[in-house]
């Protein structure tokens, strides 16, 4: 039996042990990492600055999580840079646990040093640690000085909060969609989920189907997300269309229309895909779709 957070421990002393305390917090977050500061930089030795902040750590599932703070500092130096290839480090920080083997119970932050290669990556991650950023040495370097991030850092998200746009691609094309009666892959995104979340996948395009004011068109889309449509509209009338469907009316006005949906995406890595077809009916003008075509993905919040 366990002690809830709050409660004052019993006349034998017991109350809420660290396991406890830590799997308490993890219920509060969905992924570990910066919850803020602890931004990297360069210097003028071979050292990596971290400022002050906060970072969300852990051991791995089963131990919990654990709020870690650093007050600013430096890492241990890292050896000068290959004279022909460049590499990746990667700075971490660490919430050291006695009981679980380490020498003290401080919040450390470190370095490991990459491999040099014409196309570098980054070590792994020691275990125990969690990664603040990734940092390029150029080949040649002497100090970390002009060290880049070749990615953002990772940051804790907050159990069930939106995070937002999870990821958006764009066409800046014109392109008159086929009317062949086969559907055409515009635009594709990939985006990661922390939890099983709930998730808007929103098509936006700008069409036109020509200057006469008799014209008249439109053009289906269907929206898929791992391989499956999740469109919601079904096809009655033409049995040449595989699968459910939207149909977007489109006039001589290069007006911008779209659709969208929500799913629920399971934790992961995921695919979000627009597919287009024009309509190849003897009455209909060809579509074209001008400027900017968007895929957004962004995230409403934890499914439960």
């Amino acid at each position: 039996m366990t002690t809830a957070l709050g409660i004052a421990p019993d006349s034998a002393g017991k109350g809420v042990d660290p396991l406890t305390h830590r799997k308490v917090l993890q219920s509060h977050w969905a992924s570990v990492g910066i919850v803020t500061g602890l931004g990297v930089s360069g210097r003028s030795d071979l050292k990596y600055n971290v400022a002050a902040g906060v970072a969300v750590c852990s051991r791995g599932s089963a131990d919990g999580y654990t709020e870690a703070y650093f007050g600013g500092g430096a890492t241990a130096a890292v050896s000068a840079g290959d004279p022909s290839n460049p590499r990746v480090d990667r700075i971490w920080i660490k919430a050291r646990d006695l009981t679980q083997g380490d020498a003290d119970n401080q919040v450390v932050i470190g370095v490991t040093q990459g491999t040099p290669s014409a196309s570098p990556v980054a070590p792994s991650t020691p275990a125990g640690c969690v990664r603040l950023l990734d940092m390029t040495l150029p080949a040649g370097a002497t100090s970390t000085q002009k060290a880049t991030p070749p990615h953002s850092a990772d940051y804790a998200i907050p159990y069930g909060v939106s995070v937002g746009v999870l990821a958006t691609a764009n066409v800046n094309q014109q392109y008159e969609i086929p009317e062949d009666k086969q559907w055409k892959k515009r635009v594709s995104v990939r985006f990661t989920v922390q939890t099983d979340r709930t998730v808007n996948i929103k098509w936006k395009a700008r069409a036109s189907c020509g200057s006469d004011n008799s014209n008249m068109a439109s053009y289906f889309v269907q929206l898929r997300v791992d391989g499956s449509v999740i469109n919601s509209g079904v096809n009655l009338a033409s049995s040449w269309i595989q699968g459910a469907f939207d149909e977007i009316g489109v006039l001589r006005f290069a007006e911008t229309k779209g659709i969208d949906y929500d799913v629920i995406a399971n934790r992961g890595t995921h695919t979000a895909e627009v597919y287009v077809l024009g309509n190849p009916a003897a009455n209909t003008a060809p579509v074209t779709l001008y400027g900017i075509q968007n895929l957004t993905v962004t995230d409403r919040g934890v499914f439960r």
